[in-house]
């Protein structure tokens, strides 16, 4: 439960950094910059850990839908806090590539938006089938 909120917080940190063009554009990110991912990142575990001990403690007592729903607003906001930041930064790092004429980098950063993109809209049209 512990690890795998663990490996789900690093790989959203992890791609993200990637996402902001760190050295591969840019040589540094700034404290400031540092300072949001780290607390966005940390928001996200604290999240996801009580998210888990929600369905964890739902499991034993058998609490209606509705407050576990509660417990994963937080999931999601910070899931979408990444999200968006993930599409802004790269849509960024894309345009910095075009016009540096780095046409290799360019072509990965352009497949990794595909990719993100493609998954975001699959995971979101699963879940909404699911809930139907």
């Amino acid at each position: 439960m512990v690890l795998q909120c663990l490996r789900q917080t690093m790989s959203r940190f992890l791609v993200l950094i990637v996402c902001l063009g760190y050295k591969t554009v840019r040589e540094t990110l700034s404290t400031i910059e540092w300072g949001y991912i780290w607390v966005l990142t940390f928001f996200y575990l604290a999240a996801a850990l009580l998210d888990q001990m929600a369905l964890l403690f739902n499991k034993d007592v058998n609490l209606d839908a509705h407050v576990s729903i509660g417990w994963e607003i937080p999931l999601l906001i910070t899931d979408c806090f990444f999200l968006s930041w993930l599409y802004v930064s790269l849509s960024h790092t894309i345009e910095i590539l075009t016009v540096t004429h780095q046409a290799y980098k360019h072509y990965l950063f352009s497949t990794l938006h595909t990719v993100i993109v493609a998954f975001s809209l699959l995971f979101g049209v699963l879940f909404h089938a699911c809930s139907l």
